[in-house]
């Protein structure tokens, strides 16, 4: 059996932060293998400056190629409609009964685990591994919602470390367009392949 931790996100584009975030999950725990999913329709967020699936999955492969623990996964991008958790989580058991799988989050994720489709269901089918970037979240707030979710929904949340790391995708995207730099932000060849194709401009 492999355990596996998944790192779902839009990645519009893939930066620093989230391949901080996966460094930290495989030194903190005993993951086999982290794998980064991006979202096909994410039901939750606009559409406005989303790069087309494979663009988004391409830079991924790019920014992962010299990580050997890591790996990406094209599965929301060959579905139709909205892109739920859960549904990518049953199809990846389907393929793979003999693997086990949990979910990287962040604290502010955590804190919406109640509004999250079907989460009762998803909540049997792997566990939830919280990064705290540098001790965002107070260590007795976790544990009172932990206790919380695990009571009521059944949940299991591990709360993990990481270095704070501030970035988003969304700066990244306004620099682009502003004609500023995004050097030391991403992988050299995914600041590269953005700007040969005038992504975000």
């Amino acid at each position: 059996m492999k355990s596996i931790a998944i790192l779902g996100g839009s990645f519009n584009p893939v930066h620093y932060g989230h391949l901080k975030m996966a460094e930290a999950a495989m030194e903190s725990t005993h993951f086999s293998k982290v794998l980064f999913i991006p979202t096909g329709t994410p039901y939750h967020k606009e559409q406005k400056d989303l790069l087309p699936f494979a663009d988004r999955l391409k830079l991924l492969e790019l920014a992962i190629e010299k990580y050997p623990d890591f790996d990406c996964s094209p599965i929301e991008g060959e579905r139709d409609g909205n892109s739920y958790t859960i549904d990518t989580v049953r199809e990846l058991l389907r393929q793979n009964p003999t693997n086990s799988y949990s979910l990287l989050i962040g604290t502010d994720q955590f804190l919406t685990l109640r509004s999250w489709h079907k989460i009762k269901e998803l909540g049997q089918l792997v566990n939830f591994y919280v990064a705290n970037r540098n001790g965002e979240m107070e260590l007795s707030t976790f544990q009172k919602e932990r206790k919380t979710l695990e009571k009521e929904l059944s949940l299991h949340c591990i709360l993990f470390s990481m270095p704070a790391i501030d970035l988003s995708s969304t700066e990244i995207r306004n620099r682009l367009k502003e004609g500023r730099p995004i050097q030391g932000m991403l992988p050299k060849s995914v600041e590269e392949c953005i700007l040969k194709k005038g992504f975000y401009r």
